[in-house]
């Protein structure tokens, strides 16, 4: 990720047993969505599929999910942002778009910002 890019907004979520969390950031100092960093998991039951926790760059440059690690660099935290990732399940893709929607709708509301 890059270095010009600031967090403002996160949730976590829970819906039909499968978890969610993400950071939104915006490039600074320009304004705009850079895009979420997002994990998401579900363990398997009656109505859920597994879902492996999985860490993802939704990058609003090309509205792509890419693969994102969290690297350490001597107690310094860091996310490596990766390929495209061309094997996201689409029951995860589909549960991640429509979480971001929601709550980029809640950021946009209640910080009366613009995220372009």
């Amino acid at each position: 990720m890059g270095k010009n890019m600031v967090k403002v907004f996160g949730r976590h979520t829970i819906k039909s047993g499968t978890n969610m969390w993400a950071s939104l950031y915006l490039r600074y100092p320009e304004g705009g969505a850079a895009g979420w960093l997002c994990d998401s998991w579900a363990q398997a039951g009656p109505d859920t599929r597994l879902l492996m926790p999985k860490l993802h760059w939704l990058n609003r440059a090309d509205d792509r999910f890419h693969t994102a690690h969290i690297v350490d660099f001597g107690g310094q935290g860091s996310v490596q942002v990766g390929a495209i990732d061309e094997d996201i399940e689409p029951h995860r893709e589909q549960f991640i778009r429509t979480t971001l929607a929601d709550w980029e709708r809640e950021y946009v509301t209640k910080e009366g910002a613009s995220l372009t």
